[in-house]
């Protein structure tokens, strides 16, 4: 298992802090519930994935521990890929504030430049095309963030392994001009991964918003490029908007498909993310997104309604199209024609 002293050592940190403090221990819960109908060519088939959240908070004047952990439980397609029940912590870690800025340490998520689907300064290049804003698994380190002004700061992270050239480290800066802010990163995700990079985020007519990031490797021989270009805009209540994505290294013909790329998003080399949602009261929403592949020109199309229940009680339906052929990335032929996602969350 990758790094297990370091939770150990937060486990026995957690433990001594919960003793010696007077403040209590905030204990809450989410259990979620995401039924999956698929058609193929051999009819329907399903999938569940129940999700079960612990989730631990105590705080004090100068520090804060969080922890986010799960247990999941597969049936149908998905136990396929996992049989058994999967304990997962996303989250632990405990915050420290003081006059030398304020330090992470544990097992949380490195957020870095503009937040949302295709976002190349990601530390993890997974994409949940069913739940876009899903969290993605925090990774164990420490992170020094370091307030520069009003509006400029300092993040450091390292992320050590037992085999040092696997480790993972960075730098980023991020300031604020007029309407804009900017922010530069230099970051090392693995052995032979590595990337610097800049981008930026503000309000024309529309947001804009934009990424460039070169990758290389450790002797900079080998490198690619990957960049984003974003727009979005409120209309009252509705909301749109649009992400275009370079891979340099992506396919540019289907017969170049190869596998998913760790350090870049999918197979391709374009990509276009749309997303159009509309809220009728704070109760019921509506939205439709998609991916599309910008080389084979197949897509997924996922309209849906989000509905508040109660307070704390939430149910979704989300319906899935795949547009592609045989060959094409988002095939309807290997991933299903069409399906259905109901969802039923509840927060105790």
């Amino acid at each position: 298992m990758r790094r297990p002293l370091l939770v150990i050592l937060l486990s026995f940190l957690f433990v001594s802090t919960c003793l010696l403090t007077p403040c209590a221990l905030d204990i809450s819960g989410v259990f979620r519930d995401d039924l999956y109908l698929v058609a193929t060519g051999n009819g329907f088939s399903y999938g569940n994935s129940m999700e079960n959240r612990l989730i631990l908070r105590k705080s004090a004047q100068s520090w804060k521990f969080y922890g986010d952990l799960r247990l999941y439980i597969y049936s149908g397609l998905f136990a396929e890929i996992s049989p058994d029940p999967v304990f997962q912590p996303m989250r632990f870690f405990i915050r420290f504030s003081s006059s030398f800025g304020t330090f992470t340490l544990g097992r949380t998520y490195i957020a870095v430049g503009n937040i949302g689907p295709f976002n190349p300064f990601d530390t993890s290049k997974e994409l949940n095309i069913s739940d876009v804003s899903y969290d993605k698994t925090g990774m164990d380190g420490v992170i020094w963030d370091l307030s520069l002004g009003d509006l400029t700061g300092l993040r450091m992270w390292l992320a050590p392994d037992t085999i040092i050239e696997k480790g993972a480290a960075g730098i980023s800066l991020h300031t604020n001009i007029g309407t804009f802010d900017i922010g530069a990163v230099l970051s090392r995700f693995s052995a032979e991964q590595n990337l610097a990079g800049l981008y930026f985020k503000g309000d024309l007519l529309f947001s804009v918003q934009a990424a460039l990031a070169q990758h290389f490797d450790d002797s900079m021989t080998r490198d690619f490029l990957e960049a984003n270009l974003g727009l979005e805009r409120f209309f009252g209540t509705v909301f749109l908007q649009l992400v275009y994505y370079y891979n340099e290294k992506g396919a540019d013909e289907i017969s170049e498909y190869g596998e998913v790329f760790s350090d870049a998003y999918n197979k391709a080399k374009h990509y276009l993310y749309a997303n159009l949602s509309f809220s009728y009261d704070e109760f019921l929403s509506f939205y439709i997104y998609s991916f599309t592949n910008g080389i084979d020109l197949s897509s997924v199309i996922a309209p849906g309604i989000r509905w508040t229940i109660n307070n704390g009680l939430n149910a979704t339906m989300n319906l899935f199209f795949l547009t592609g052929g045989n060959k094409d990335e988002y095939s309807s032929a290997s991933m299903g024609r069409y399906g259905i996602m109901l969802r039923f969350e509840a927060k105790l």
